[in-house]
């Protein structure tokens, strides 16, 4: 262990607070992975074989594993989300013994999260489009032309007369 862990936990604990189990961030990144079972997640983070076999739900649903799991989540950009949501389609995909109903399901998720269908395709299709570079430059030039064609027209006006001054010559 680290001593900054140790130090953080040490501090946890001399204010009445239960440091976090540092099972729960390896649990969270295995799952994330999706590479492996959930068993075998919590193996890979350390948990005992009984564990890993009969108490999956109860440590899933604890507090810190849950965390752990936002924090990640909160980490991950939508296309990241989007391929792990392809990988899981594929597992999906290969197993015989799901439903065609849910195998439907999850392909429809996956194009959505990966924004080929629903409401994420256009909200990607507005951020996507992409303007060549010389329509770019056209338009930098015509902005310019304006602001200086604005300012120009600014510098000719008359002063109104409340603002010349009066009885002063040079």
């Amino acid at each position: 262990m680290k001593s900054s862990e140790a130090i953080r936990r040490a501090e946890l604990l001399a204010a009445g607070q239960r440091p976090p189990d540092p099972r729960h961030e390896r649990l969270a990144r295995e799952l994330m992975n999706g590479e492996q079972s959930i068993t075998q997640a919590m193996r890979s983070a350390g948990y005992s074989e009984a564990t890993a076999n009969a108490a999956q739900k109860v440590v899933l649903r604890r507090k810190g594993v849950r965390e752990a799991l936002m924090r990640i989540a909160q980490s991950m950009s939508n296309r990241d989300i989007s391929d792990m949501s392809k990988g899981k389609l594929i597992q999906i995909l290969e197993d015989p013994e799901i439903e065609p109903r849910t195998v439907i399901q999850a392909i429809r998720m996956g194009l959505e999260l990966g924004g080929e269908v629903g409401m994420n395709k256009e909200l990607i299709m507005r951020h996507e489009i992409h303007v060549p570079a010389a329509a770019q430059e056209m338009i930098a030039r015509m902005i310019i032309e304006r602001q200086e064609k604005n300012n120009n027209a600014d510098t000719r006006r008359a002063l109104p007369l409340e603002n010349v001054p009066v009885g002063e010559k040079s």
